[in-house]
C-alpha cells in the first residue's frame, strides 16, 4: 500500500472527511491571503485528497517563501562555486563539469534544460557566462523544482515552430482541440482580410469530428520550415510545411482515407509562435 495513502485508510471515512475540510480550509486560505483560486480540472481525474492536500500546503509555503525571498544569482545560490574557463576543459572535461553543475543545480531545487542538441562547449559557455548571472529570487519547497529552459534565453525558432506543428497535428488525429491550447492565435486571419475567432475556429473542428468515430493509422511528416524574425521589433513569420495521412472512420463504420499536404502559417509575437491560418486536407473554410 501506498505510505501516502496509509494514514487515511486506517482512520476510514472519518480521517477522510477531515481531510476534505483541511483542503478546503487551504483553498480558502490561498483566496484570502494570495487572491489565488484552485480551479479544479473539467473532466479530469478525481486527485486523491492526500495529493490534493501536498499540492496546497506546496503552493502556500511558495507563495509565503516568495513574499519574503531575496533576488540573487544563480551563481550565489549555488554557493558560489569556481568554474574553470572554458578553454582549459576538452571534451571530457567539459562534460564532467556539466553533470557537476547539474548534480549542484538539484541540490537547490533548480534544473536547466536544452530542448535540442546543442554541444557541450556550447552548453557550458552559456552556463558560465550568462547563466550563472541569471538573478531568480530564491524560493525553495520540498518536492519542488524550478525549471528554466536555454530556449528561454536563446529561442530556437525551428524548434518551437515543429513543436507548435506537432501540437497540432496530435490535437488533429486526437479529434481534440481545447479553448485553451495554445496552437492557435486568438484571431486568425482567412484571406481577403477576414477573420475568425479561436473558439470559431475550434467550433468548425468540432463539426467536423462529429460526424466520425475515430482517426487511426496516424501518420505525418513536417518536410519544411521557415521563418524570418524582426530582431528590432521581436516579430516575426513562419511556416511549417509537410503530409498527413489517416483513415476516418464514419458513425456507419465506413472507413475514408484522408491524405495530402498541409501548410501551418504561424507568427511570432509576445514571445512564441502561434498559428494565424492553414490549409489541411479535407479541411475548407
Amino acid at each position: 500500500m501506498n505510505e501516502l495513502n496509509e494514514p487515511y485508510e486506517k482512520f476510514g471515512e472519518e480521517a477522510k472527511e477531515l481531510l476534505r475540510i483541511e483542503n478546503e480550509i487551504l483553498r480558502i486560505k490561498l483566496a484570502v491571503e494570495l487572491g489565488g483560486k484552485i480551479e479544479d480540472l473539467e473532466g479530469g481525474e478525481v486527485i486523491p485528497l492526500e495529493v490534493e492536500n501536498m499540492f496546497l500546503q506546496n503552493i502556500l509555503a511558495f507563495e509565503h517563501q516568495f513574499e519574503y525571498a531575496e533576488t540573487q544569482s544563480i551563481l550565489y545560490i549555488l554557493g558560489n562555486p569556481t568554474f574553470k574557463d572554458i578553454d582549459e576543459l576538452n571534451e571530457f572535461g567539459l562534460k564532467a563539469a556539466i553533470k557537476s553543475f547539474d548534480a549542484m543545480m538539484m541540490e537547490h531545487h533548480l534544473q536547466l534544460d536544452f530542448n535540442a542538441d546543442y554541444t557541450n562547449r556550447e552548453k557550458y559557455q552559456f552556463i558560465t557566462e550568462e547563466f550563472l548571472h541569471h538573478h531568480i529570487v530564491d524560493v525553495k519547497v520540498d518536492g519542488l523544482i524550478t525549471h528554466f529552459s536555454y530556449e528561454d534565453f536563446h529561442p530556437n525558432h525551428r524548434l518551437s515552430i515543429e513543436d507548435k506543428a506537432t501540437a497540432f497535428i496530435s490535437h488533429w488525429f486526437d479529434r481534440n482541440f481545447e479553448e485553451c491550447n495554445n496552437e492557435l492565435a486568438d484571431e486568425l486571419k482567412l484571406p481577403n482580410d477576414i477573420f475568425l475567432s479561436k473558439s470559431a475556429v475550434i467550433k468548425k473542428f468540432e463539426h467536423i469530428f462529429a460526424a466520425y468515430k475515430f482517426f487511426s493509422n496516424c501518420e505525418y511528416a513536417i518536410n519544411d520550415i521557415q521563418f524570418e524574425i524582426d530582431e528590432q521589433l521581436n516579430i516575426g513569420t513562419g511556416i511549417a510545411e509537410g503530409v498527413i495521412h489517416h483513415q476516418a472512420t464514419l458513425e456507419n463504420f465506413e472507413q475514408i482515407i484522408v491524405e495530402g499536404k498541409f501548410k501551418l502559417s504561424m507568427q511570432w509575437i509576445n514571445g512564441k509562435w502561434e498559428i494565424y491560418f492553414f490549409s489541411w486536407p479535407n479541411f475548407q473554410w
